[in-house]
């Protein structure tokens, strides 16, 4: 009802603005305040509905055998914890066939983004993958091998025979919270529905947590426009960087993870 009436006022008062600004060209200078306090009501009453309704949203993530899932329904993509120390992290990725991703013509794919800090290694072991590296895009295979992803270059990458699953393995050196990104984007995924259906605020809240600048925003934007001015609002909006409800139910490391094979963690 609080938020009804804030929205029903700021309406009234656009529509005072409107008749005034009839009135000639001194009714315009007088809508101005009335337009002012509209636009003003209009954004608390959008952001207090948008608090309500994260504030009643539970996180949830599928876990099955130690895999995380993207999806409510178990039929998107997941990944599972390999290795985690302070010098390397390591996941396993598996993309099933016809995966949402964060574009949805591209099965599978995160979005465009770099690592200020970090190398990353991409393997991929059964299927084919597109990698798009720093504006090249290219096939990759096992026969391949390990894909290097230096820091600050931008990339991302999909399955690219979204007929067939597709596995990876992912690297990180140094780890820094690597696993904590995707259990916290793991956890949006499945709570939204798909990757595809969780909102831009909630993934540029959630990549300026984790440091890692999306890759189709301009460095200047994203440094000034995008961390000062937009993150924060989104914060005040309710939206955040980290599940902590999931985070803190971090899977137990296998005993020896280098020993995992890649059939057994299909």
């Amino acid at each position: 009802l609080f938020y009804f009436l804030l929205n029903s006022a700021s309406g009234l008062r656009l529509v005072m603005a409107s008749v005034a600004a009839r009135k000639g060209r001194s009714g315009v200078w007088k809508a101005l305040p009335f337009l002012a306090i509209g636009i003003v009501f209009v954004s608390i009453g959008s952001v207090g509905k948008t608090r309500a309704s994260l504030a009643r949203k539970k996180y949830v993530v599928g876990t099955i055998s130690g895999w995380l899932e993207d999806s409510q329904y178990g039929n998107q993509t997941k990944v599972k914890l390999l290795q985690n120390t302070p010098v390397v992290c390591e996941v396993a990725l598996h993309i099933r066939p016809h995966s949402d991703g964060f574009d949805m013509t591209k099965s599978g794919s995160p979005p465009p983004h770099l690592h200020l800090r970090q190398t990353e290694w991409l393997t991929v072991t059964e299927g084919r993958l597109t990698l798009l590296l720093d504006g090249v895009e290219r096939n990759v295979t096992a026969a391949d091998g390990p894909q290097e992803i230096p820091p600050l270059l931008r990339h991302t990458w999909w399955n690219a025979e979204p007929e067939q699953h597709m596995e990876a393995v992912a690297t990180f050196r140094p780890a820094l919270h690597s696993w904590d990104f995707f259990r916290s984007v793991y956890a949006y995924g499945a709570t939204y529905g798909t990757f595809s259906k969780v909102p831009i605020p909630q993934y540029l809240v959630l990549f300026e947590a984790f440091d890692m600048p999306h890759g189709d925003i301009p460095d200047l934007v994203w440094s000034t426009v995008i961390r000062h001015v937009a993150v924060p609002l989104f914060k005040f909006a309710g939206y955040r960087g980290f599940v902590d409800e999931y985070m803190n139910s971090s899977p137990k490391l296998p005993v020896e993870p280098e020993a995992a094979s890649h059939t057994e963690l299909k």
